[in-house]
């Protein structure tokens, strides 16, 4: 008798165990929402990485034109499910990146295009970034 109980004790932290792995792996899983786009003097890329709860968000932009010089800063607005605008330095490399974090999850829906809207010196570009791939990670 003791050794059913014991038995069947060892079957049911099993099946617990099986249980809670299954239920972990379901719960919260990343997702990655990636968007490029390209106007006359600048390529851009976007991509959200999170979960229902929590998500990051980061952008790489490129100035295509081969002087950088007259340029001091780059004002950006992202018009995209969460929103987000800055002022940043244009560097030598003519690449900038930045990363954001937010407290609530990727937005629900990735149908739709984000606009990108720079201003620098004394130009103005909007850029269509598209959805490019969504990935589970």
């Amino acid at each position: 008798m003791d050794k059913k109980l014991g038995l069947i004790g060892q079957v049911i932290l099993i099946l617990i165990f099986i249980f809670s792995i299954f239920l972990a792996g379901c719960t919260n899983k990343s997702k990655v929402m990636n968007y490029k786009g390209e106007s006359l003097n600048w390529i851009a890329s976007y991509k959200m990485v999170g979960n229902d709860r929590t998500h990051k968000s980061y952008f790489t932009l490129k100035y295509k034109a081969s002087d950088v010089s007259s340029i001091k800063e780059v004002k950006y607005l992202i018009d995209g499910p969460k929103g987000e605008s800055d002022i940043v330095s244009l560097p030598k490399s003519k690449v900038v990146t930045n990363r954001l974090k937010f407290n609530d999850g990727l937005p629900d829906s990735y149908d739709r295009n984000i606009i990108l809207k720079l201003q620098w010196s004394d130009d103005t570009e909007l850029l269509l970034l598209r959805p490019v791939e969504e990935q589970e990670q």
